[in-house]
């Protein structure tokens, strides 16, 4: 608690961003949670440290990767930073979820972005960048399947699922 007061106190006095920032990310070290270092994601993201949020948030879905919210916390600022690795790894998190039919704006949202993306990138020439997205994503987005097995006699089945997201 004490580096987010000392950040607060940093930047009530005007002090330079990376002052507040690095205050910020000392907190990291001594996060009880996952909640926490989220925490400092969104402070930092609130004051304009972008970049340092974004890590975070790739730090908190590495150790919790079915946890939604870094993913579309880092889908904002990777969308504010046009940081093509953030904007691919985070509608790849979000696309991967499921998610309830409340919250579907959020995935539908990460189809915009991905297809904006996904132009620009064409648009640009990048066309082995944007197929390499378009990869990424479409292994993320595909969450069911459907297997039908069927027999006749004595039959025993063993069935092994991984899922997109490695499980």
């Amino acid at each position: 608690w004490m580096y987010q007061v000392y950040a607060l106190a940093l930047k009530a006095t005007s002090a330079p961003k990376q002052d507040v920032e690095r205050a910020l990310l000392s907190a990291v070290d001594f996060a009880e949670s996952s909640d926490d270092i989220l925490h400092v994601a969104a402070r930092l993201e609130e004051i304009g440290c972008q970049a340092a949020a974004l890590r975070l948030c790739k730090d908190i879905a590495a150790i919790e990767p079915y946890r939604r919210e870094p993913y579309v916390m880092g889908l904002r600022i990777a969308q504010r930073l046009d940081d093509l690795e953030g904007l691919t790894w985070a509608c790849r998190g979000v696309l991967s979820q499921a998610w309830p039919e409340k919250f579907e704006g959020i995935a539908e949202q990460a189809r915009l972005v991905a297809r904006a993306t996904h132009a620009d990138l064409l648009e640009k020439g990048l066309k082995k960048e944007a197929e390499a997205f378009n990869d990424a994503l479409k292994q993320a987005a595909s969450h069911d399947v459907i297997v039908r097995v069927s027999w006749t006699g004595d039959a025993d089945i063993d069935l092994a699922v991984e899922e997109p997201s490695g499980t």
